[in-house]
């Protein structure tokens, strides 16, 4: 498409990749603010924000090592292993972001894992790493919904469209949720694809889930 076109121009891409070199240990997450800017989280404590367009690369926050990164209209949400929740205002439409301030969650015996801002709701999805998944109203700063049982290891990854949500686990499941309700899930599809740890997981068109996990699973 076009829209790809250009961004591979500003990118400089060679053979259709490049590579960014903006931290110094494991890059946990990125996500694509406009067609020029990306903001990535990563194992080495920092948040930094990637001008494709000049090279730039802005380090926004150092705090601990961090574990989720989202957006919505207004904020890019990071999450740390502090249990933490860092806003950052997007500002410029998207060419920059600025921290703006942390809200502290109550969490016993477990970290955040993953978040997810679900748009159709205006709400926060978390996993944390005993397998627990909580719907997060940010506004009023209090959970609406918790579900302690379908996972029972870490949560990897999550995704959503519409009022439906994805979740992946090391517990070798991958979860179809259907929140068309916030205080709870109006039915829940497990699947059993991998035989190991699983990664990632996100919608492919209309009817279809792909999935990642571990080497041979």
């Amino acid at each position: 498409t076009r829209d790809r076109e250009n961004l591979e121009k500003k990118a400089n891409f060679s053979n259709g990749e490049r590579k960014l070199n903006s931290h110094k240990s494991t890059v946990k997450d990125a996500i694509i603010l406009n067609d020029s800017t990306i903001i990535s989280i990563s194992f080495d404590s920092t948040i930094k924000l990637t001008k494709l367009n000049t090279g730039e690369i802005i380090q926004l926050r150092k705090s601990s090592k961090y574990w989720g990164l989202t957006a919505s209209t207004e904020f890019v949400i990071a999450a740390n292993s502090s249990n933490q929740l860092e806003f950052f205002t997007i500002q410029n439409g998207g060419e920059t972001a600025a921290y703006s301030h942390t809200k502290d969650l109550n969490f016993q015996n477990q970290s955040i894992t993953a978040i997810k801002y679900f748009h159709a709701k205006n709400l926060l999805i978390i996993g944390t790493s005993r397998g627990a998944l909580y719907l997060y109203d940010i506004l009023q700063s209090k959970f609406i919904f918790k579900d302690l049982k379908s996972h029972n290891s870490l949560i990897t990854s999550i995704s959503q469209k519409e009022d439906l949500v994805l979740t992946t686990s090391y517990d070798t499941k991958v979860i179809l949720w259907n929140f068309n309700e916030v205080s709870k899930y109006k039915w829940q599809k497990i699947f059993h694809s991998h035989k190991d740890q699983v990664y990632a997981a996100s919608f492919i068109g209309e009817n279809s889930v792909l999935s990642i996990g571990k080497r041979g699973g």
